[in-house]
């Protein structure tokens, strides 16, 4: 998702509106829903200056809800985003130490369901400094290594309420999801204009980078700029 940032001025509400509209285009879900999963997505470029950066939950309560397609959807707006399907837990946190990605883990309520340690790894994501520490093999010594593991993640799948431990719940926005009825129409992300997508990400990155120094001071002083 490299993007060279947008050459204009970007006005917030524009492109609020924008992103609402894009992800509601392929998704059912409501203005607020899309609201949330738009601000979130603006996260991933941003998480940096925060001291925390939630899960995404996108949760259906059955089988075709959309919960795929939405992360699709994130990924094509996310700063660099990694699907992970049936990553191991060696690999999970040295991808993120090595990358910082914008995790994506589909299917989430069968792939995490008794995986305790990188429950545990997610979880330890959630708060800048969490790291998780490995001793490993460095020519005939054995040698410790902290590998940082704070990042985004978004986490789809069915009834993650039943299939997650409280503590990973607890730290993220849930995103329900329902099954489209005959009254309600969406997109094939397939025939997708790729260039909508660049253009809102382009945006922003324009947003995030003149917005940086407002950012990086918090909630209460950047409430104070708009």
């Amino acid at each position: 998702n490299d993007v060279e940032p947008y050459p204009k001025e970007v006005d917030c509400n524009s492109l609020m509106e924008d992103l609402i509209a894009a992800i509601k285009m392929y998704v059912v879900m409501s203005d607020h829903t899309a609201l949330v999963v738009g601000l979130w997505s603006i996260n991933t470029w941003c998480y940096s200056n925060f001291s925390r950066c939630p899960l995404l939950l996108v949760n259906a309560p059955e089988k075709e809800c959309g919960k795929t397609q939405l992360l699709k959807v994130v990924e094509k707006l996310v700063f660099r985003p990694m699907e992970t399907a049936n990553i191991t837990l060696a690999s999970l946190f040295r991808v993120i130490t090595n990358y910082a990605p914008t995790l994506l883990i589909d299917e989430a309520d069968t792939f995490m369901e008794g995986k305790s340690e990188m429950a545990g790894v997610i979880n330890k994501g959630y708060e800048k400094g969490g790291f998780v520490l490995r001793m490993e093999t460095v020519g005939k010594e054995l040698v410790e290594r902290a590998y940082k593991v704070y990042g985004p993640k978004a986490l789809a799948g069915i009834m993650l309420e039943r299939h997650l431990p409280s503590a990973t719940m607890s730290r993220g926005i849930q995103i329900p999801l329902k099954r489209k009825t005959k009254s309600d129409t969406v997109q094939r992300l397939r025939s997708a204009d790729p260039k909508v997508f660049a253009n809102l990400r382009a945006r922003i990155l324009k947003f995030v980078t003149e917005n940086n120094d407002a950012l990086s001071k918090g909630w209460e002083e950047l409430a104070k700029t708009f």
